[in-house]
């Protein structure tokens, strides 16, 4: 809560490198692998493990690696913007062109797919009660 969320400050905080290859895919996982490796020795109660990890921070129920979304009651919430604590069904079935809003944005990968499978499922469920 106290540094920038970006990949480029945390590589920069971790490995007091500069990001310089930013936004290339290659270059974006090498940094982010050595970010990983950083923190691991510098946060020995982590573990070293995926499992450890996850446990450790509390998300053992993740819906997006980047945390754009989180799980409130088994139900999927907005976890930024305007939108932020409301679930994100509600939004794509008040607010559809939101999802398109999403999907053009600079978003993860990871987070467009999360957001297409709730947008499928929200709208299949719609489609299910008109007809």
């Amino acid at each position: 809560m106290m540094e920038q969320r970006t990949l480029s400050a945390a590589y920069r905080f971790y490995c007091d490198k500069t990001h310089d290859g930013a936004h290339s895919a290659q270059s974006d996982a090498e940094a982010t692998l050595e970010i990983l490796i950083a923190q691991i020795g510098r946060y020995p109660q982590l573990g070293t493990d995926p499992e450890s990890i996850v446990k450790f921070t509390g998300d053992e129920q993740l819906v997006d690696f980047a945390r754009r979304f989180s799980m409130e009651n088994g139900i999927e919430i907005f976890n930024f913007g305007k939108h932020k604590g409301r679930p994100v069904a509600d939004v794509l079935k008040s607010e559809p062109q939101y999802y398109d809003w999403m999907m053009k944005g600079d978003f993860p990968m990871h987070t467009k797919q999360k957001l297409t499978e709730i947008f499928n499922r929200t709208m299949l469920k719609k489609d299910k009660t008109v007809g």
